[in-house]
Order: structure tokens, then sequence, then C-alpha cells
């Protein structure tokens, strides 16, 4: 579906495809940065309203919030091998 091919791009990280697709909004204060986006095509932006992702020198959210008012969060956090 268009919405999961969506999220597989901003999981993806590629800013030129993510240009393309979304508005663009970067924000920093101090080590953390905040990078909002919200969606130009019109199937997408019926369910979605914005993803918000942050982190500090690497991904630590992904916040989507969708048209009914829901938000779905995922958080990631690095792992070192034992």
């Amino acid at each position: 579906t268009q919405i999961s091919r969506t999220i597989e791009m901003v999981l993806a990280g590629d800013l030129a495809m993510l240009d393309n697709a979304f508005s663009l909004s970067f924000q920093k204060a101090e080590s953390e940065w905040t990078l909002a986006l919200v969606p130009k095509q019109a199937e997408v932006a019926s369910f979605v309203d914005s993803f918000v992702l942050g982190g500090t020198d690497e991904l630590k959210t992904v916040l989507m919030h969708e048209k009914g008012g829901d938000a779905i969060r995922y958080d990631f956090s690095s792992t070192e091998p034992e």
C-alpha cells in the first residue's frame, strides 16, 4: 500500500526522496534535532498529518500523526554486540 511504502521511505532516510514526497522542516537545539515531514501526496495526506523524526547523532524516534488524531511512535536504540 502507499502508506507502507511511505513508512519505508521515512525509515530509509533518503533525503532526496523525502524532499520529493514531503514538505520538510528541520530544527536543532543543542545536540538534539527534529525533522518534521508533511506529506505532499493527497493519498498519503488523507491518512497521515505528519511524521516527526528525532535524534542526536542517530535516529531515536519516529512519530506518525494520523488524520484521526491518533499517533504511532517508534523508538530506536543502539545495541552493542556481546
